[in-house]
């Protein structure tokens, strides 16, 4: 009944707003399913989709870049905003990320075929990769492609001898690695260097691996298993400058003490604070 009041509300072109949604699914759940008019939760999370609505519109934007939001049919668009309010801000509702996830899966079987099945399924299972509790069970599809990607933490050394590192911010409120996939027959080291000074604009040197993982990321074209290696790398360069993309919105120098207290991911964080510390014992010769 949530999707089919925000259809609604699409379809009359109406601004999103919590009262005239509760509304919407009141006059719906009188014609359809009475038993559904007193259900306080659907209505709690009615109020937050429309309280976090431009947000939401945005995030499914950058997460299906190659898909203007109008270009979306009206359900699966609809499906969408249910789905991220629930795997961004569900803990406002009580919805862990993989139960939302399962249930907007289950959503899709309701009302699209295969292919838009296959879309949404994609884009909310990316969304779920980034934002879920380490904890959670992973969501893994049986055949999987593999890439190879290369990131890496970058530090630079002013004239006062201070340290700093660059940083990029996401969509999803976390600061991370900039990273990218490696070229046919590309090295560690010659990727890291392309990577970096296409996505942040500046020029580095590789010095050493500090780390891997590998994650599982659901592209809307099909699920793809990542492999990821983590460089430490050096620059001259003061100005960060960010190439425009879907996912992220801010790139920063950062001092050793303000990177510590930033909001990494979980899987991020040790192989970030690791590189730091390398950076600054190593080769900044710097105590921490």
């Amino acid at each position: 009944m949530i999707v089919q009041t925000l259809f609604e509300n699409d379809f009359h072109r109406r601004n999103p707003d919590g009262v005239a949604f509760i509304r919407m699914f009141n006059i719906l759940a009188r014609e359809n399913s009475p038993n559904l008019e007193d259900n306080a939760f659907a209505k709690k999370v009615l109020e937050g989709i429309a309280s976090k609505y431009d947000e939401i519109n945005k995030i499914i934007e950058q997460a299906a870049p190659d898909w203007p939001l109008e270009k979306i049919g009206s359900v699966d668009r609809n499906i969408l905003r249910l789905g991220v309010f629930e795997l961004l801000f569900g803990k406002e509702v009580e919805v862990p990320g993989r139960v939302a996830l399962n249930e907007a899966i289950e959503i899709t079987k309701l009302f699209l075929n295969n292919s838009a099945r296959k879309f949404i399924n994609g884009v909310l299972g990316a969304i779920y990769l980034e934002v879920k509790d380490p904890n959670e069970d992973e969501y893994v599809p049986k055949k999987l492609k593999h890439k190879k990607s290369v990131g890496g933490v970058v530090f630079k050394t002013g004239d006062d001898n201070k340290v700093q590192f660059a940083f990029v911010h996401d969509v999803f409120g976390k600061w991370t690695l900039s990273k990218g996939g490696l070229e046919e027959g590309e090295s560690n080291e010659d990727g890291f260097k392309r990577i970096i000074k296409d996505e942040i604009g500046i020029d580095v040197e590789a010095l050493e691996k500090i780390g891997s993982n590998a994650y599982i990321a659901h592209p809307p074209d099909g699920a793809i298993r990542k492999e990821v290696s983590y460089m430490l790398g050096r620059t001259n360069d003061k100005e960060l400058n960010l190439k425009e993309t879907g996912g992220l919105d801010d790139t920063k120098w950062f001092d050793y003490e303000e990177a510590k207290k930033l909001a990494f991911y979980p899987d991020l964080k040790q192989i970030i604070l690791d590189g730091m510390e390398k950076a600054m014992q190593e080769y900044a010769k710097t105590p921490v």
